[in-house]
């Protein structure tokens, strides 16, 4: 049998796909999930409305996929979450899911960073199986276009609670690596609903370190199903104190924040920065992540942003003092817009 050229196996195969789909049809199969198609969907970034994490990942989370965030508690994971909830909320009609394991949402924090809870469609803590099955059907009705699961660690699965026998279980018993097994079931099954929905999943986990290993191995809940089916992994850390953001109080310099570090741990997608790559944002206690001074700090360190004496100078703008100069940014639309080119361009 000659071997039949490029051009001619290329038709075979698209009248394959064709062929299939209309047999599908007729035995009454569900052709979305039975696809067979020539070439590849091209997936959006969606964008968390931090600057610095959206400048690091080339323009926002991957589409259709899984992203982790994962670090120490009290590192702004969440707010990081919210924040990209908010801005899609606001800026592309998005509709959200917030998986609750942790019992910790707090309405005023989300309505700072510009959620509208009331359009938040929240799944509260329950049995890791009953929770992660409620998350698989939504995601699977495309009623969302991105699920936040807060936190991996804080699921709880239904062995943990109860024996097969419906009974109290106690500290007692052994319950080693359930955790890991369900997440692995869960990753496997969500992950072909999510790219045919498109459906964003962000997964929250607290790190520990492995006791078995010399020098402190740090490691994420779930095992290794999350690192593997993971297309995006941001690493979270809090600076060093003198990086901290500060106030003035009784003329005095009072720490407000902390300068919170995300580090690209894993990627996957195209147009983020090289793996390891680090950036940094002000994090401010009643506020969240400081845009702003995200900005003035790069540019600072860029040499766009001079100083002479206590006089800030950026091109033709400048102002007396670091806090003048951050109210003219704040209140003058043409500089921050000129900011933003310089530093994020």
């Amino acid at each position: 049998m000659s071997k039949l050229s490029k051009a001619e196996r290329l038709k075979k195969v698209k009248q394959f796909v064709t062929t299939y789909k209309t047999k599908a049809k007729k035995e009454g199969l569900d052709v979305s999930e039975h696809v067979l198609r020539m070439g590849l969907k091209d997936y959006p970034k969606i964008p968390t409305g931090v600057m610095a994490v959206d400048q690091l990942l080339g323009g926002g989370l991957p589409g259709g996929k899984i992203t982790t965030i994962a670090g120490p508690e009290q590192t702004a994971k969440g707010t990081l979450a919210a924040r990209a909830v908010g801005y899609n909320q606001r800026n592309l009609d998005g509709v959200a899911c917030w998986v609750d394991a942790e019992n910790a949402l707090d309405m005023h924090w989300l309505d700072k960073q510009g959620v509208n809870v009331d359009e938040l469609l929240i799944v509260e803590k329950d049995t890791m199986e009953n929770m992660l099955d409620k998350t698989l059907a939504i995601i699977r009705e495309h009623l969302v276009d991105q699920v936040i699961i807060d936190s991996i660690g804080a699921l709880l699965p239904r062995a943990e609670v109860e024996s097969k026998k419906g009974e109290q279980r106690s500290l007692n018993d052994d319950t080693i690596g359930l955790l890991q097994r369900k997440m692995g079931q869960f990753l496997r099954l969500v992950c072909g609903p999510a790219a045919k929905t498109q459906t964003t999943i962000v997964m929250l986990g607290q790190i520990y370190q492995d006791i078995n290993s010399y020098g402190g191995l740090e490691l994420v809940k779930g095992g290794n199903a999350v690192k593997h089916f993971t297309h995006v992994r941001l690493m979270t850390r809090r600076g060093k104190k003198a990086e901290s953001p500060t106030r003035k109080v009784d003329g005095k310099d009072v720490i407000a924040g902390f300068a919170s570090y995300i580090k690209l741990g894993k990627t996957r997608q195209s147009g983020t920065q090289p793996e390891g790559s680090e950036t940094s944002c002000p994090f401010v206690f009643d506020v969240g992540f400081d845009d702003i001074g995200f900005l003035i700090n790069k540019a600072i360190a860029k040499g766009s942003i001079t100083r002479n004496g206590a006089v800030f100078n950026f091109g033709e703008f400048k102002a007396q003092g670091m806090a003048k100069f951050r109210e003219l940014v704040e209140s003058d639309e043409k500089v921050l817009d000129a900011l933003g080119k310089d530093v994020l361009q």
